[in-house]
This record gives structure tokens, sequence and C-alpha cells, in this order.
């Protein structure tokens, strides 16, 4: 793409810029139209606005522009009113505008997805593409927009805004310059919605991503085989090296995001410039990483400027311990010049480059970043240059990715990352910078993670986004939780009066969840709520207290992030009532500080609280808005816990990111006007979620003494939470370790056992390789009162994978659990008893919990004692490499009368959550026993209303079934003959009514006596366990010695009343399939449903009368006679036949058969005349 064409006039050069994608735009107008006249109400006295000072209607693009040998043509020049003239509603197509911006400014990403909003709903709504032209910089951004009602307001959903940004028309960027390439219309593209789709094609990011992920991945499994770490920690080489190349990757990935801050120069990152800098004579090769990386990582961003503090930089050759000064000056060529590369780097501090290293010089040294200038034991490091630099070249991976004979390549990462763009704004759901933001470290890392965990490498290795949360769900999950949460702050602030009545319209208030709606939502309507509220409302947000009790990677907790900044924007558009709140907080200290008796203690207290108080003006003052509103939610609102050290990390180093984003550079203030980082070691610790402390069972009178050292405790951790040099923070370190000794102590003289003070008192939440063996929200976080949401992603650990430690302790802690569970139910129970009394859990996780068998006490349970809120059951494949289907529920420690629901169908490919039709289900149609979750009302009030006669028996109730056996279990032998000899069926198949088999061996029974009696000679039924794809079960009729396979249940008929070809037109009928698979939330194979034993024998079955049955059975004999003659015979009018009888026996009327078959010809008339034909 030749970009210096925008130097020229700029409709010549947009023009142009088509033209050169294989688009011949059609304007006419040449002339700058005014920006004001054009957009008319859509423009808006704001900056981005303001700024402009050129608009030029480029063309439409439709299918005129192409002919039927897919040559572009522009025959027809159109005027701006002409294209408007031609706009209507069946319109197909896109209008083009080009702006130039005052060269001075520089629009940000919100500003542009404002602007080009506004263009879009002066076109008539149609999509709109605008380019943007600002100095020699480029944007080019497209929209989308549709409209529809939603329960709770009318009006517009907010269009997603896709774009690139900043693309240098003099020297673009490789990534820049690769996207603007695929968007060249391609040869096979003949119309505009094949066009558009190559576009959509090109602007979805997952896809970027996907891309980048596989080549990360490449470059990974080939790192992993070639660096050496110290093994003084880790001993297990594989894990050893896995977690250190993810560390490497992450403080690497997070440098490049400050990078595009402008914070770090791209010098370090060039081999040409460095060829003069180094002289690589490092002997294990691996002289960039120690001398570039290391001294970056450890002795810049971890240490004060030379400008702020002199000689705070600087090489020296024995400093044992201390981290912050360079090594390595005998791989450089100039001393000078290499100080010189690090001059101009802020301190970033945050703990993310802390030198890992313990007691160095000391007998009980501990390697694990080996940062030493002492050779002998740097050589213990090996990361060769050619990881970072090397061209791109042929590698085996096919054993890594279980693949034969497959072509892979690699290249240095340095190399990588300079072929992607990046952006340091985390893109939202509806703007999408088409570049790689920071959520894609945790769809890398979350991937990564897996791939050396023993359960998930397998699958890690060959799905890539297989471990993370899609972002709509995530989006769709934090609005209900804090919708949730507010709601009941906003009800119970005013509990003297009742919710304000739903409405809008005719005088009605409308109620606080439609208002939150509107609070929450990507859109400029105003919110609604009264100055009161608002203040009411910033102060919730200031106390919520937010837990995710497996973090990962940070989606959820980031997530919550975004939407309460979000939130704090709408409700306090300059930040003063937000600044004002962290103020009056620390004055309230202050008061109470000036209480105390003790002058010297009072005195440092009070200068304590002042320095913080100004902290906090500074926190607002010098930086963008949204800063001072992610750092105190951030210090006041967020947690998250994770059990692999190393996925803390990176939810931390999010975070860091962004609060890089939102602050401001001025040269001439101390470390270039960039705050040090926040140190989150006490807001993210490394913890068994599940496993609690041991607590004495009777506390009546608790030490006062221990409340005064938490205060001190607690005291301290925010002091930690904003130090910012080594000195302070090893200060506080030491305090916090002196404090939870003490406390230890306090709890063990009441009553605490001397394993569980030992657990508390050894607790570092500052150690980055440690993980502690247990949680406690009180010690860990100082919460009390409980959680007002937790919310996340739980993982699925079935009980055959648990450690028998483990599975102890949930039985004696977790009643509720019986026989088989699985982790992600153990996260329900545990963290609803770490919420607060209002609190909600939401949660994505498998759905198994909702019908199945082995969960009846844990539902019993929940609807009891706490209660369903909204249950969302997903597609199969949103995580491809799940094996059970997932869902997203909501759950509050308190019961509710009724819950909503909406189950995607299965093979949906869209996950739009932002309009779901959701159905209100009464808690009171779950009933005992089982406590079954209600997915479908209708489906439920059918079987009510047909076994409420009391002519019908449970399928369990007639029959003696077993799952069939694994044919692995079954070895073959020679001899054909014998009692225990039987044939095993290794192929074959179960359809409806009809059984193939294909294979079969002999094989020996005679350790499986018990079992025989399901596979001998005589009339039995087969289901199979997977459900087809039309959602029918598939039973068939068998009468051969034969011993099925696991995926085949035999059922045995006990009671003589019920014939096999009964029963069998029963199961094969279209209405038990409805009533199958609308009562149970059924586990997946692929994306197959599958039934289970349980479920299928509360199956209702009819008795029927004598002709009843006789008939049904005859029309199945007859199926079963054809099918046996031709496997493909059309049977379907006798199965149509046998339905019709089947909805009879149940008693439907004609509008229930419609609601099941929508697709069912008989009339009412002709229904309600049916009988059955006497046999």
């Amino acid at each position: 793409m030749n970009l210096t064409v925008f130097k020229n006039n700029l409709f010549e050069a947009g023009t142009e810029f088509f033209n050169q994608l294989g688009i011949c735009l059609n304007s006419n107008t040449a002339a700058s139209l005014g920006a004001r006249d054009l957009l008319k109400d859509q423009y808006k006295d704001k900056d981005i606005f303001r700024a402009i000072t050129e608009t030029y209607f480029l063309g439409l693009v439709d299918d005129s522009l192409f002919d039927s040998n897919a040559s572009l043509l522009s025959k027809d020049k159109i005027s701006l009113k002409e294209a408007d003239e031609k706009i209507n509603a069946d319109y197909n197509g896109l209008m083009v505008f080009a702006v130039k911006l005052d060269d001075s400014y520089s629009p940000a990403r919100a500003g542009i997805a404002e602007l080009t909003r506004a263009f879009n709903r002066a076109s008539k709504n149609i999509p709109v593409v605008l380019l943007l032209k600002y100095g020699n910089l480029l944007s080019f951004a497209t929209s989308e927009r549709t409209k529809y009602k939603q329960e709770w307001r009318e009006g517009e959903k907010i269009g997603k805004i896709s774009l690139l940004k900043d693309i240098n028309t003099d020297l673009p960027h490789t990534g820049h310059l690769k996207i603007l390439y695929d968007l060249k219309v391609k040869p096979n593209v003949t119309d505009f919605n094949a066009l558009y789709k190559q576009w959509q094609e090109v602007f979805d990011v997952q896809l970027l991503n996907k891309k980048f992920y596989q080549e990360l991945a490449n470059w990974y499994f080939w790192a992993i085989k070639t660096v050496t770490f110290p093994d003084d920690v880790e001993k297990d080489e594989g894990v050893r090296n896995a977690t250190n190349v993810i560390r490497l990757i992450t403080r690497l990935i997070f440098v490049w995001f400050v990078k595009e801050k402008g914070l770090v120069h791209d010098k370090l990152f060039d081999p040409d410039y460095l060829k003069d800098i180094l002289n690589y004579s490092d002997k294990t090769g691996s002289t960039y990483y120690k001398a570039i990386l290391q001294n970056l990582f450890f002795a810049t961003l971890n240490t004060d400027m030379n400008k702020d503090i002199p000689g705070s930089r600087k090489f020296v050759n024995r400093q044992y311990g201390i981290h912050y000064f360079y090594r390595y000056e005998r791989f450089f060529t100039d001393r000078k010049k290499a100080l010189a590369l690090f001059e101009n780097i802020p301190f970033l501090n945050g703990g993310l480059f802390e030198c890992l290293d313990k007691n160095v010089g000391q007998d009980d040294e501990i390697r694990i970043d080996c940062f030493s200038n002492s050779p002998p034991k740097a050589d213990r490091l090996i990361a060769p240059d050619e990881l970072f630099f090397s061209p791109e070249q042929a590698i085996d991976l096919n054993e890594i990715y279980g693949t034969k004979g497959k072509s892979y390549k690699v290249r240095g990462i340095i190399n990588i990352l300079n072929s992607y763009k990046f952006t340091i704004a985390e893109n939202t759901p509806v703007e999408e910078e088409i570049a790689l933001d920071p959520e894609l470290l945790g769809k890398v890392f979350e991937n990564l993670l897996a791939s050396y965990n023993p359960e998930t490498q397998t699958t890690a290795r060959k799905q890539t986004g297989s471990f993370y949360t899609p972002r709509e769900i995530v989006n769709y999950m934090v609005d209900e939780s804090l919708i949730a949460y507010l709601s009941s702050k906003l009800t119970g602030h005013n509990s003297s009066s009742p919710p304000l009545e739903k409405g809008g319209k005719g005088g009605f208030e409308e109620s606080y969840e439609s208002r939150l709606r509107r609070l929450l939502a990507y859109t400029e309507e105003p919110h609604g709520f009264s100055e009161t509220e608002v203040n009411f409302l910033i102060n919730a947000i200031d106390n919520a207290k937010i837990l995710d009790p497996a973090c990962g990677s940070g989606a959820f907790p980031m997530g919550i992030l975004h939407k309460m900044v979000h939130v704090l924007h709408k409700l306090d558009t300059d930040n003063e009532k937000w600044k004002q709140r962290q103020i009056d907080k620390v004055e309230e200290l202050i008061r109470s500080a000036e209480k105390i008796d003790d002058s010297t203690a009072r005195e440092q207290i009070v200068k304590d609280l002042e320095a913080a108080k100004q902290n906090i003006e500074d926190a607002f003052d010098h930086n963008e808005l949204d800063y001072g509103r992610k750092l105190y939610l951030i210090e006041n609102c967020i947690y998250g816990i994770d059990i692999q050290p190393i996925a803390v990390q990176i939810a931390k180093l999010r975070f860091f990111i962004s609060l890089i984003v939102n602050q401001g550079i001025d040269t001439e203030r101390k470390n270039l006007g960039i705050r040090p980082l926040p140190n989150l070691e006490t807001k993210f610790v490394a913890a068994n979620t599940l496993i609690g402390i041991e607590k004495p069972e009777q506390l009546l009178l608790r030490n006062p003494e221990i409340d005064i050292k938490e205060k001190e405790l607690k005291q301290v951790r925010e002091k930690h939470f904003s130090a910012k040099t080594p000195r302070t923070k090893d200060k506080y370190r030491l305090e916090d370790a002196r404090l939870r000794a003490e406390l230890a102590e306090l709890f063990k003289n009441d009553g605490f056992s001397a394993e569980t003070t030992h657990k508390l008192a050894h607790w570092d939440p500052y150690d980055q390789n440690a993980s502690a063996d247990f949680f406690d929200p009180e010690w860990m976080f100082g919460i009390k009162e409980g959680f007002d949401v937790v919310i996340g992603n739980p993982p699925y650990i079935p009980i055959e994978s648990m450690q028998q430690d483990e599975k102890d302790y949930y039985a004696a802690h977790f009643p509720q659990l019986t026989r088989k569970y699985d982790s992600a139910v153990v996260f329900i129970l545990s963290m609803l008893e770490a919420l607060a009394p209002d609190g909600v859990l939401v949660y994505i996780s498998s759905v198994t919990w909702q019908t199945g068998q082995n969960y009846c006490t844990l539902r019993e349970h929940l609807f009891k004692k706490h209660g369903l809120r909204i249950l969302i059951n997903l597609p199969f494949d949103i995580f491809k490499a799940a094996y059970v289907d997932t869902g997203v529920y909501l759950i509050s420690k308190e019961p509710t009368t009724d819950y909503s629901i909406y189950r995607f169908p299965k093979k949906s490919t869209s996950i739009d959550m932002s309009a779901l039709p959701l159905e209100r289900v009464p808690v009171s149609l779950v009933e005992p026993p089982n406590y079954k979750v209600v997915l479908n009302p209708f489906a439920v009030s059918l079987i009510k209303k047909a076994t409420a006669s009391g002519t019908f028996i449970t399928l369990g109730e007639i029959t003696d079934s077993t799952q069939g056996l694994a044919g692995s279990r079954f070895p073959l032998i020679q001899c054909s003959a014998g009692p225990d000899v039987m044939s095993f069926l290794c192929r074959g198949q179960v359809y409806r009514y009809m059984m193939q088999i294909e294979e079969t061996y002999n094989t020996d029974m005679s350790d499986k006596q018990s079992l025989t009696h399901y596979y001998e000679a005589v009339p039995r039924l087969v289901v199979r366990r997977v459900i087809n794809r039309q959602d029918r079960l598939m039973a068939a009729f068998c009468d051969e010695r034969l011993v099925f396979k696991k995926d085949l249940n035999p059922f045995l008929i006990t009671d003589k009343h019920y014939e096999p070809e009964y029963l069998l037109g029963i199961l094969n009928s279209r209405l038990i399939s409805y009533l199958y698979v609308n009562t149970s939330a059924i586990a997946t194979k692929d994306d197959f449903r599958q039934t289970t034993l349980a479920e299928l024998r509360q199956l209702p079955i009819p008795r029927p009368s004598h002709n009843e049955g006789a008939v049904l059975v005859s029309n199945v004999k007859k199926i079963i006679w054809r099918k046996r003659l031709d496997a493909n015979a059309d049977t379907s009018e006798l199965e149509n036949k046998i339905d019709i009888m089947v909805y009879k026996l149940y008693n439907l009327t004609h509008e229930e058969v419609k609601i099941i078959d929508t697709e069912f010809e008989m009339t009412k008339k002709e229904y309600n005349a049916f009988s059955v034909p006497q046999e």
C-alpha cells in the first residue's frame, strides 16, 4: 500500500486509498462539506468534533460497483444528496467518509468511535467507513448498527466500532500493512455481501489473536526445549522451564505494551542497533537476555531514574542481593552507551520486575531468575540469542501437537512481536481496535498455563482459545452481578418504601433494575438516578468487595474493573464525587488519629495520613480521569485467587497495563510524571480456594487484642499497596510478618490448633513463587463480612482426578456432595459460604449439577438455603476443549421465589447475550426428591398433567437396566463355545428401532457373572447413550446373546404387562425425546447430547388399554420387520402414526402438540377426532 498519497488533498487521497483496495468510489463531491451541517443533530460540542477541519463524502460501496466478471466499475458519479435518496430500508451497502482533524489533535479510541457513530446515525443508520487523517497518522473505522426493543427500555442498541488506529502514513507498521493488504478485494468477491464478509474476517480480532497465539505457542514449545534455568526450587525440568518461559513472555509482552505507550525505546529490540552496543560474548550464547532484558526488568523498571536520584542506575560488580543495580558490564562495548539505553525509561514498581533470587551470597542462596555478575552462577541460566532474533526456521513439533509429518516454523520472539500491532487500551464490547490488546495476554496464557498441566496439556496444544471465557459472556456476567449487587443496596437503602414500579411512561417511575441496566449499558442515554441516588451508588461501588476465586489470567476482575469505571464515568463525569469520596475516608481517619493520647504516635499517623491525602490529590490531578477511578477500585474493591502463582502474576500484569494506559507523561516531572504501580500482592494471592482453615467450633469471647492487631495489619498492607522503593516495601513486609506471627500466637491462645496457627504465620503474600494450601478471606484480605460478589469460571476437575486428601476434606465439610461430583460444584458450595448476606455468586461452569442424579442433595441445599436467580445454558462449543456443556448461573445467598432461564440452541454459533428472552420459572415447580432444575416449565407441566391421572409408571419401575461395558476390558479369545463365552459387539450402532451389528468377537464373561443376564438371548431394549442431531432418543430391539459396548445401555422388561415393542414405540416417539431433552441438562460428546441411565429410568410410561397397546405394538413390529429387510426402508408413515398415538396416550391437546412439533400437519378438528383403531 502506498500511503504517501495522504500528503495530497484528502478527497483525492481517500479515493486513491480505496482504489488500492480494489474499490473505485463514486462520489462527485470533491469539495469539503461542513461537519456541523452534515451531522446535524449528531454534531456534539466535544473536542473531536471541534477538531474537524475538513469533511468529504467519498461514495457508496454496494453491488453497483461489481460487474458479472468481478471487475469494479466507476461510471456513475453521485453526490451525497443522491446517495441519501438511494438509501432505503432495503439498501445493502455502506457509505464512506473522510475527515481531517487538526494536526495538533490526537484522538483517543473512544473519540473516534463516538465520531463514527455520529456519521452512522446521520447516514440513515447504514454502516459507514470513516477515514480520519491527523498529522501523519490515519485511522480507519467501521460501524455496525441495529435496533431492537428490550424489556427494560426502547431504542438503540449501540453498535460496535472496529478500527485500525494511528497508521503512520510515512512509516507504516508491518502489522498495519498486513491488515490493509487483507482488506484488498479478493478475486472471488463479486458482490457487496461477499466483500462485507471478507472485511468482517479481516476485522475479527479473534482471528488475529488466534494467529498470534499459534506463532507464540510454536515459539514457546521451542523455547522450553532450549532454555536452562536453575533447579534450586523446582526440580521438575518440564515444569521449571514452562514456568520460567511463561514468566519471560509475561515480562516481555508487558514491556511491549509499555513500549506502545512510548515509555521504552525501540532500540532495545533492534538487532542492528545492538550490534554496536553488545559484544555477544556470553559463553552460553545468552547475551541479549542477560545484558538487555534482565537489566531492563530488574535494574531499570524496578529502580528510580537517575534524573530523580543520581547514581540510582549504575553498574556494580559485587552487591549481593541488591537486584536494582546493573550487571553484565562485560557484555557491553561501551559503559556509557549501555546506561544511555535505559536512561529515559521510568521506574514502574508493581512487583512484576522484582528479581526472584533469594538469600544471595548466603549458604541458603536460591536462584530462580539467576541475575548474577558471577560467571559460574550466570552460566546456570541459558536463554540463547536465537530465541529472540532468529529468522524463520523449520522445527519438528509433531510430538508436541500430536501430529504426523506436519511442517512447523518458528522465529525469534522479538521478530514475532514486531510483526503485530499492539494497543495498550483493552477493547470493549462496543469498541474494538484491530490490534493485539491486553486481553490477548489472558487468552495466550490461559492456554500456555494449561499446556503444562497434565490434565489439560493434550487439549491445550491442539486447541486455541479453549480455556478462556469469551468477552461477551464475561461482560454479561459482570453486568448481572453488578445489577444484583447495586439493586440490593438501593432496595435496602430505601427499605422504608417499596421498590419503584417499573415503567417510564404514564407517570410511573422506572424500577431500580431498569435504570441500572441503562447505567451499565454502553449508550449515551441519561441514567435517570437522582443526585441522592448517585451519591449512594458511588459509595456502594466504593464499598463493594468482589472476588474471583479462580482468577486465572484475570478476565473477570478486569471485566469488573472496566464496567465499574464505565459506571463511575456516567455517574460522575468529572470525577469530583469519586475523588472526594477517597479524600473523605482519609480525613475521617485523620480525625480519629487526632484523638490518640500518645503525641509521638499521633503526629506520625497524622503525617502519614496527610501524605496519603496528597497522594490522592496527585493521582487525580496529573492523570486521565479513569486513572483515579481504576486505582481506588483496585485498592478497595477487587480481589483474585488462583492456585498457580504464575497465573496470579499475569492477572496483576493486566491491571498494571490498565493503570499505565491512563497515566499522563510529563518529562518535566519526577519519573516522567508516571506514578509507580501499586503493589498488588495482597489483592491477588496464590492459594487453594477450596480448602479453609480449621477454626474452634465455639469461640465465645474473642481476644480484643486480635482486633487491634488485625487493624494494624490492614493499615500495613494499605501502606504497602502504595509503597514505591524497595526499602519501603521491605519495611512493611517485615511489619506484616511480625504482625502475622503475633496474631497466630493470639489465635493459638484462643483455641486454634497449632497446625492452623503455623499456616497463618507462615503464609507470605509477598513470596511470588509460593501458593498457600488454604484460603481464608479474613486472614488474606481482611474481609470478615463476606464478599458482595463472587464471579468467575472455576476449573472442572472430576472426582476421579482429585487427590485423596482433597476428597476427604470435601466429604468432611460439604455434606451436600454425594458419590460423583466435580470441582465446579465444590466452588459453588465453598464460595456461597464466603458471600455477604446479600451477596451473589455468578459462575460459568458445567451444567451437570442441574439435573444429574448425583447432585440431588446439592440442589436441595441450593433451593432451600440459597436462591437460583439466573440460568443460561450455552451452546456446546463455547469451550472447544470441554467435554461437558457449560452454563452461566447467578445464585444469591438468600432464597428466591423464582428464577430466569434461557437455553441457547446447542448448535448456535452466536452468543449474543444482549437481549436474551428470559423465561421466569417459579421455584415451586422444583420438587423433591430430586429437586431437578426446571429447564422448561412447559415440558414439566406436560409430565405433571400426564402423570396426574395415576395411569403412569416410570421406566425404571418396569425395567432392569445397566450401562454397556468398555471394550478395553474384554480380551479377544479363540474359544467359541462354553457357558461363559459370549459375543462382544465391538463395532455397531443403534438407530431408531434397529440395531446394526458390524463386527463382534468372542470374550470370556466368567468374572462378570452378575452382568451376564443383561446380555442373554432374551427380548430387550437397547438405548443409545448419544442422542442424534435431531435431538431424538435412539432405542432398538434386540433378542441376540450379545454383550454391548459402553455407548449402548440394555433394558430388560421386568413387568410382563409391558411388551418390549410397546416400550420401544414410546421411547422412540417425538414426545419422549422432547420431554427428555427439555428436562435434562445433558452432557455432550463432541456436539452430541447424551443420556444418563438415572434420567432415562425416570421417564413416565403410560399404562395403555389392551387395544392401545396392541395397535402400538403392531405398528412397531411392522417397522422392525421392514428395517430388517432393508435398513434404509422408509417407515416415516408408521412412525408418525405412533407419534400421534403417544400424544393421545399422554393426553396432549392440539395446541400442546404444535409446541412440540411445529410442523404437525393435523388440524385441531382432525386431531381431536382421532382415536386408536381396533386391532
